[in-house]
């Protein structure tokens, strides 16, 4: 899916395309945090990415802060009502949240599989998220540069919550203000 800055609605903190870090010229997305902590979101306006049920978000991150998540986000109703993926860096691990009547709960975290990120630094990764025998299950993976690597168990959601789907993005979880998070090279797949 392709699209210029104007094809993403932007939520909290600030959007700015950045031409000094990137991936792919000429720029990156870069969302930065204007309080704290902040839930920056980047939703595309793509009509065939309205009411995904199940799909994958593939997108070069890469954060400046340990505490400053890169997250993608699927199966968006409105601010208070979506799932998220987010890459929280100490561990390293990442998490399924859910955030639903604006309240945010854990649905699984797993450890990353062979990878520890570092912050400053670009990597690929995917998020897929997919409905199977009544659950929402959702996938990370990290490109080493020759193949995808799972990083843990697939992590399920059993209440499976807007099944009719939702809005795709990117962004960052639990910002503080000024972090920043940047994605390149994003692709959404439905």
């Amino acid at each position: 899916m392709s699209g210029g800055f104007g094809d993403w609605d932007h939520y909290n903190g600030t959007a700015e395309l950045d031409a000094t870090t990137y991936v792919s010229s000429p720029s990156s997305l870069k969302r930065t945090a204007t309080s704290t902590p902040q839930t920056l979101m980047t939703l595309t306006k793509a009509a065939a990415a309205q009411a995904l049920i199940n799909g994958r978000v593939v997108s070069q991150i890469r954060t400046s802060s340990t505490g400053h998540m890169p997250a993608f986000y699927f199966r968006y109703q409105d601010q208070n009502n979506y799932y998220v993926v987010a890459l929280y860096y100490p561990g390293p691990q990442w998490y399924l949240y859910k955030v639903k009547a604006g309240v945010r709960s854990a649905i699984g975290l797993r450890l990353c599989v062979s990878w520890t990120p570092v912050i400053n630094t670009f990597y690929k990764v995917r998020c897929t998220f997919w409905t199977s025998e009544g659950h929402l299950w959702a996938r990370l993976e990290y490109w080493d540069g020759s193949s995808w690597i799972k990083q843990g168990d697939d992590i399920s959601d059993v209440a499976n919550e807007w099944p009719a789907g939702g809005r795709v993005g990117v962004g960052g979880l639990d910002g503080s203000a000024p972090t920043f998070t940047h994605h390149d090279d994003t692709e959404i797949w439905g």
